[in-house]
């Protein structure tokens, strides 16, 4: 298996073939195949099929097909819970409730407790149709913040929310500075915000 997906990771670099373009055409998220070719992600015997048609390939007579179970495997998904929305106030409640996405595997906070923002990104690559980025509650990290974190920050103004994304740019004992996900605007201070969560990982959808 291992020698498996050490052949799939040189030929896709070989035939120049990109692990976004090979989700596209699985149809799952990018951070999916990442984590398959770091063995931390089960392929099953379909994915193993497609890869070979994206590939153009015939399996490799060396390697048999794993035998993996044709049942399908659960997937770990987290809960959007909001749209991350620059300069825009929303009313509380009104948000992507019920929709879930793909949680990040492998990471050290467990599954259970993640949960997902939807982006509104009007640079979305196209071919993208939405995007979103994985946190755990701010209450459940396991370190202090450190500077290059991104943080899923909140601001109140009556029955109105603000959602956005802040990165950590200077941290020190009296301010900690943060800026807008691309910084591109000036440090404010972060205690112009409630902080929510400590974003882990991001996922796409496509269209």
């Amino acid at each position: 298996m291992d020698d498996l997906i050490t052949w799939l990771a040189a030929t896709l670099k070989a035939e120049r073939k990109s692990q976004r373009a090979l989700a596209r055409h699985l149809k799952i998220d990018p951070s999916s195949v990442t984590f398959m070719l770091k063995g931390k992600r089960r392929i099953q015997v379909e994915e193993w099929q497609k890869i070979f048609e994206f590939l153009g390939k015939e399996p490799p007579s060396q390697f048999p097909l794993p035998k993996i179970s044709r049942r399908a495997e659960s997937v770990a998904t987290a809960p959007v819970k909001g749209i991350a929305m620059e300069r825009t106030w929303r009313e509380e409640g009104v948000l992507t409730v019920g929709r879930r996405v793909s949680a990040v595997l492998g990471s050290e906070y467990p599954t259970t407790i993640q949960y997902a923002l939807e982006v509104d990104d009007p640079e979305r690559p196209d071919g993208v149709a939405s995007e979103y980025v994985l946190c755990v509650p701010v209450s459940e990290m396991h370190r202090p913040m450190r500077v290059g974190d991104l943080l899923h920050c909140e601001r109140k103004r009556g029955d109105l929310i603000q959602i956005v994304l802040r990165r950590i740019v200077s941290l020190n004992d009296k301010r900690t500075l943060v800026t807008d996900r691309g910084e591109t605007t000036p440090p404010e201070p972060l205690s112009n915000y409630t902080v929510v969560g400590l974003v882990i990982g991001r996922t796409e959808r496509y269209a």
